[in-house]
């Protein structure tokens, strides 16, 4: 059996296809065979009792596996659920119609584990939309928070001090969250170019 674990966030669902067994070349076999086709896997990890652990987490490597697995027309149990994720992922389903069909095999008896409450409404491309539309939002809230003279600032204390984000929320009254956001973003001044080492005229 392979578990397939699903992770509900608050715009998309993240899935993983999971291996266990308690002898480790048996993991590191299908490793193996996997990644001679393609696929990305996580390296091999040991959990408790006895138990090691192999997982496939990228999006393309758990897609075509699911793809391959439907194919070879060896997969029952699973089937509906595999099925569930590649339509999520070609955005034919919302993640709330994927919870409701994981759900639906826990009470059958099918999966393992508790039933999920989500309403989640947006299919992927609609999920990754919406956070790439806030995620833009925010970084303009910290441009209008923090100017491009303050922002050339706290980057050079950082460069010169190695100031911690703690150290430098403090000395200049932010949050932690918008002294990172400005380690990690240029920004963009009135009649001049991109900020990043240095300014350049337009």
């Amino acid at each position: 059996m392979v578990p397939l674990r699903l992770k509900v966030s608050k715009f998309t669902i993240r899935f993983k296809l999971s291996f266990s067994d308690n002898w480790r070349d048996q993991l590191q076999q299908i490793k193996d065979f996997l990644e001679s086709r393609g696929e990305v896997c996580d390296r091999l990890v040991y959990a408790k009792k006895g138990a090691w652990h192999l997982v496939v987490g990228r999006i393309g490597s758990v897609r075509l596996a699911a793809e391959r697995m439907i194919r070879s027309g060896c997969v029952f149990k699973k089937r509906i659920e595999l099925t569930a994720l590649l339509d999520y992922f070609r955005n034919k389903v919302t993640g709330g119609q994927v919870v409701r069909e994981f759900n639906m095999s826990v009470r059958a008896g099918i999966r393992s584990g508790y039933e999920r409450d989500s309403k989640l409404p947006l299919t992927y491309r609609e999920g990754l939309q919406l956070q790439a539309r806030l995620a833009g939002a925010r970084a303009r809230q910290v441009h209008q928070k923090v100017d491009s003279a303050l922002g050339a600032v706290i980057r050079d204390e950082r460069a010169t001090q190695g100031l911690s984000v703690e150290k430098l929320a403090k000395i200049h009254k932010l949050s932690k969250t918008t002294i990172s956001r400005v380690l990690r973003e240029s920004f963009v001044v009135p009649r001049l170019g991109r900020i990043g080492d240095q300014e350049t005229l337009d």
